[in-house]
């Protein structure tokens, strides 16, 4: 997987990034789909949902279009239905945001926008996991891997993954396998807070 932050004025979200996806859950995937999205700066964003889209390959607007913050720190999940997600997910108390979403099970690439310019884009195929087999694909230290989904929540697991770098919300240690590559093991630090209390408002 391919991690960018793109676009010239977009520095206001640059701390917004994907963290999780949920590309190809077991069963139909209509409705099932999501991405999650971490604000990782120290400041609050705002957003303007009128010029919020996310691509699949193609760009769609989000089904509520009024204005919302994001606090420091904290998750979003954009789904193809929210009250699909609440009901798979019913333990999430945070901001979830619908729109048009149909991501290919083969792979593909996906992109926040905001006003015509990508704050966030990753790029997934299914032979790197998560498809069809009650995992997603999630960051963590800057790989992305298959596991258990944790909308909201740090993403966390034991595993080998093909590259350790540092990472803000784990501590990590390294041994060899037999194979050569390297097994991280995860110390999880304090989870960053999840948005439990959102204000929105309307556009004038």
């Amino acid at each position: 997987i391919v991690f960018c932050v793109l676009g010239a004025g977009q520095r206001a979200y640059a701390s917004l990034e994907i963290t999780e996806i949920m590309y190809d859950p077991k069963g139909s995937n209509a409705n099932h789909q999501w991405i999650e999205v971490y604000n990782d700066g120290s400041s609050s964003v705002d957003v303007d949902g009128a010029k919020w889209r996310f691509s699949d390959g193609a760009s769609h607007y989000m089904n509520d279009k009024s204005s919302f913050s994001i606090p420091s720190q904290t998750f979003f999940i954009i789904t193809g239905d929210k009250n699909t997600f609440l009901s798979d997910y019913s333990g999430f108390t945070g901001l979830v945001i619908d729109t048009v979403m149909a991501l290919d099970k083969d792979g593909g690439v996906v992109s926040l926008i905001n006003d015509g310019g990508a704050v966030s884009t990753v790029s997934y195929l299914s032979s790197q996991g998560g498809a069809e087999d009650d995992k997603s694909l999630q960051k963590i230290n800057n790989a992305w891997i298959a596991a258990v989904p944790t909308p909201g929540s740090a993403n966390q697991t034991d595993g080998t993954i093909s590259t350790n770098t540092s990472d803000k919300n784990t501590e990590t240690s390294t041994s060899a396998t037999s194979s050569g590559s390297s097994t991280v093991i995860k110390k999880e630090l304090p989870p960053p807070k999840l948005i439990s209390e959102i204000v929105v408002c309307s556009l004038a």
